[in-house]
């Protein structure tokens, strides 16, 4: 059995760091094209992080057996995310004619995840021992 809490800080770290990389975006039509390139790079790194730790840490908590789904279904996830998101996002734009509720709403998530992707006291997992 083991705890999910020593995972949590990477999770909150990369959910963190997306932020500054939204702002960057959304600050991009007022300050210029530089913070635009930065902030794209610093969102992407984030999100491509948030694959990563999230299918390691499966590696660490489920059963051998179950290993190879779990992280299936991680990685369907993000894909039918990266889907959707964009067309979702450009929809938003298209109706409302801005892009101030696109970029609210993502960094309204992100702190979300940072509040969700605190240690987690007391979840316990019935698989193996990262």
């Amino acid at each position: 059995m083991t705890q999910l809490g020593s995972a949590s800080r990477p999770l909150q770290v990369i959910a963190f760091a997306g932020v500054p990389g939204t702002l960057l975006v959304m600050l991009a039509p007022r300050v210029g094209v530089t913070p635009l390139l930065v902030g794209a790079v610093v969102l992407g790194v984030a999100t491509s992080l948030w694959n990563v730790a999230t299918t390691l840490i499966v590696f660490g908590y489920v059963s051998p057996t179950v290993t190879g789904r779990s992280t299936a279904r991680i990685f369907v996830g993000f894909c039918v995310g990266m889907m959707t998101g964009p067309v979702v996002f450009g929809l938003v734009v298209d109706r409302l004619g801005d892009w101030t509720i696109g970029w609210g709403s993502l960094l309204a998530w992100q702190l979300v995840l940072v509040v969700l992707s605190r240690p987690l006291r007391g979840w316990r997992s019935g698989g193996r021992t990262a």
